[in-house]
């Protein structure tokens, strides 16, 4: 019930920084990559679960200029957390638990959003797919 009560606040604190400059001047940055956006969490979570990492993702496509809501994620079936819930849509790194992606699409193009756990920050950057 922890992971619950940590959400509203990651979402949060991801909206609060909606209005942040991410250093968009001038960085070296690969066409089609995003900025990586570092997100403090009150607290360090055991692991990435899938409602973390999709409320990350959704605002990572906000803070992109993105707009969330001209996109769906798509299903991703092929792994399970840690604490065996199968992840429906979050795609979870099989070594690092604190790590995954998930894929999103607008009907004309792809996207994959990696949302990272270290200690009590996020990393979250998202790229078009090949």
């Amino acid at each position: 019930m922890k992971n619950r009560a940590l959400i509203p606040i990651v979402v949060g604190t991801l909206l609060a920084c909606s209005e942040c400059d991410f250093g968009k001047g001038g960085g070296l940055m690969q066409p089609g990559i995003s900025e990586q956006h570092v997100v403090a969490v009150p607290d360090s979570p055991k692991f990435l679960t899938e409602e973390m990492a999709l409320s990350a993702a959704r605002v990572t496509l906000d803070l992109d200029r993105l707009w969330s809501t001209n996109w769906h994620p798509v299903p991703d079936n092929r792994t399970a957390a840690p604490d065996g819930r199968r992840d429906e849509l979050l795609a979870s790194n099989t070594i690092n638990s604190n790590r995954g992606f998930i894929a999103f699409t607008n009907d004309a193009n792809s996207r994959f959003v990696l949302v990272e756990v270290q200690g009590n920050r996020l990393l979250l950057k998202s790229s078009l797919s090949k």
